[in-house]
């Protein structure tokens, strides 16, 4: 997938003219799953990772009563199941997840917005600006989640191996791998982009 994130910015499948759209056939195939990406991103951000901070200053997730509203109920649901299989510690208020709780359901959803509309206009040049933006926070954030906890022996972490692997190695692979790979599409366009301007 390397190569073909590389590739794509390479040979320019992402066409820099305004009318190129989802349904247009200069949209590659890895084009439509980088948008689906965003997209999802923006969803997980506001929504999900929003109603954990909604949570949080109204009892935490851990003493929430069950929710009326069906998306309330479900983003509880969604950090009830993680809390308990994968890391107790977003069952309570830590002053760390919730700061940065905070600054991701704020920030990365206008980042995204960027990212989604460049994208679908065609403008390649701002689009790689914020990705690069959003992507490099996608990982800090992925640090600042387990670095604290290590200082305490991962004490929080779920112990069974099943468990361990899907909510906390597969979970974090999302935030890991999907935006070191982005990163370096944007690198790619850049490079290029630099090589054509010194060659005219």
């Amino acid at each position: 997938m390397t190569t073909k994130i590389a590739n794509n910015a390479n040979t320019g499948t992402t066409s820099n003219t305004t009318n190129n759209k989802l349904n247009n056939n200069k949209w590659s195939l890895l084009d439509k799953v980088i948008f689906f990406w965003f997209c999802l991103d923006f969803f997980i951000h506001l929504v999900i990772e929003g109603g954990y901070v909604y949570f949080a200053f109204h009892g935490t997730v851990r003493h929430a009563e069950n929710p009326t509203n069906p998306i309330l109920k479900f983003v509880l649901f969604v950090w009830k199941t993680y809390g308990y299989y994968g890391d107790t510690l977003w069952l309570d208020f830590d002053n760390t997840i919730v700061s940065m709780e905070i600054l991701t359901c704020l920030f990365y959803p206008i980042f995204l917005i960027f990212m989604i509309y460049y994208m679908w206009t065609g403008k390649n040049e701002k689009r790689y600006f914020w990705q690069i933006i959003l992507c490099v926070c996608e990982i800090y954030g992925v640090w600042m989640n387990y670095g604290p906890e290590s200082f305490h022996g991962f004490e929080t972490l779920t112990t069974d191996p099943i468990n361990f692997f899907f909510f906390i190695i597969v979970f974090s692979s999302y935030y890991v791998i999907v935006p070191a790979l982005l990163i370096l599409q944007a690198y790619n366009y850049y490079t290029k982009l630099d090589n054509n301007i010194k060659q005219d």
